[in-house]
């Protein structure tokens, strides 16, 4: 491969020439670089790409362009429900296409996602949301890699250093909950409140918001006590006039998130107490009433504004003198509960709805350690030698030796 020196606008550069059968049009191409090593390289560089089929014309296209295309094409053909594609949108105009949207896409490399993550900080963003931003876009470049526009995922290793580094932040983000003190004083201050079935049933089954502002009367067996979590609803991220239904009902995300509960009895005769309330509310809103068979619905049977019932939740908080939580503190609170009370890990995972036990530790392990005196205890009294179990059970310091004074001679 040779390099040819030329100028351009009185600067020195090097120019390749690169064959033409390579490109379906038939027509010349270079590269130019200040350097002959630079040129060849980059000649070289261009060569692999088209060897390995990909689409270099198309790399050239801002990553603004490409997340457009990737967008109309991840809505109908990317498996997933309208609310998360709606996520996915809303993170690309929102953070992806204002920080580096101009770059072409293949010009795009680790470096630039590495700063650009470093602006979504210096903005204020949390963690997690720069976490979930990258991951759009770690997900956007994967379909570019496999289009054959690009050879790698310049987000790729972004991937592995945003896990490693909740890791090590993971003890200082710690769950927020009410103690069993807390959570009995809770409930009986919410007492006879509009909302007083929902805070219950959240803090006695772990339900997640969008499990009990789905759920429906025909999900309940209230002679049973049980439940079953057949539906979720989800609130759309519409742009503005967008025709988009503002509420969405689906199924729950995961299999494992589809399960039963059991919940205790007085708790049952809450929700019955619940559901002669609702029938009160279907009368006086008559004509407007919309039945969708919630058990948590509007005053007129639409559902419910979460920020409405979160903002009575944290009212009632405040004038109690408990911690200013959100509703989904609640799951947390019923986690605590069960942990509090030696219910066995697996079992709380089930009914969490949680898709391994393992992610049940790495949530709430931290919650187990103060049982790891009483395991400590267990194993002497079960395991200890008899002497030793003996010499424990003696005072912990020998008596004082009594000094006896001589006497005179």
């Amino acid at each position: 491969m040779k390099a040819f020196k030329v100028r351009r606008n009185g600067q020195d550069y090097f120019r390749v020439d690169l064959p033409k059968d390579l490109f379906p049009d038939g027509k010349r191409r270079s590269v130019m670089a200040t350097t002959r090593r630079e040129a060849i390289q980059k000649a070289q560089d261009l060569l692999d790409k088209r060897k390995k089929g990909l689409k270099t014309e198309e790399a050239k296209a801002t990553l603004a362009d490409f997340l457009g295309r990737f967008l109309e094409f991840y809505k109908t053909e990317g498996g997933v429900v309208l609310r998360t594609w709606q996520d996915y949108r809303y993170h690309i105009d929102e953070n992806v296409i204002p920080g580096i949207g101009a770059i072409p896409l293949g010009d795009l490399k680790p470096r630039e996602v590495d700063l650009w993550m470093k602006s979504l900080r210096e903005r204020g963003l949390g963690n997690r949301t720069v976490e979930y931003a990258q991951a759009v876009l770690r997900r956007a470049l994967q379909f570019a890699v496999e289009w054959e526009i690009l050879d790698r995922n310049p987000a790729a290793a972004r991937f592995r250093a945003a896990k490693r580094k909740r890791a090590a932040t993971a003890g200082a983000q710690r769950i927020r909950f009410l103690d069993p003190n807390e959570a009995r004083k809770f409930l009986d201050v919410v007492g006879g409140d509009r909302h007083e079935a929902l805070y219950t049933l959240a803090i006695t089954t772990g339900l997640r918001p969008e499990e009990m502002y789905g759920l429906r009367w025909k999900d309940l067996n209230l002679d049973a006590r049980r439940l079953t979590v057949n539906q979720v609803l989800s609130k759309t991220r519409r742009r503005k006039g967008e025709k988009v239904d503002r509420f969405l009902f689906g199924p729950p995300k995961t299999e494992k998130s589809r399960r039963t509960i059991d919940f205790p009895k007085f708790v049952c005769d809450i929700l019955r107490a619940e559901r002669h309330r609702l029938l009160e509310s279907r009368a006086l809103a008559g004509t407007k009433w919309q039945e969708n068979g919630l058990v948590f619905p509007s005053e007129v049977g639409t559902p419910s504004e979460e920020r409405n019932v979160l903002r009575r939740f944290q009212t009632i908080c405040e004038a109690n003198d408990l911690p200013k939580l959100r509703i989904y503190d609640l799951r947390h609170t019923h986690a605590s509960l069960l942990i509090h009370e030696g219910v066995h890990p697996k079992k709380i995972s089930e009914r969490l709805g949680h898709s391994s036990i393992k992610l049940t530790m790495d949530t709430y392990g931290h919650l187990f350690e103060g049982s790891d005196r009483d395991s400590a205890e267990k194993m002497e009294k079960l395991l200890a030698p008899q002497k030793t179990r003996n010499r424990s059970a003696r005072p912990e310091s020998p008596p004082a030796l009594q000094v006896v004074p001589k006497k005179a001679s």
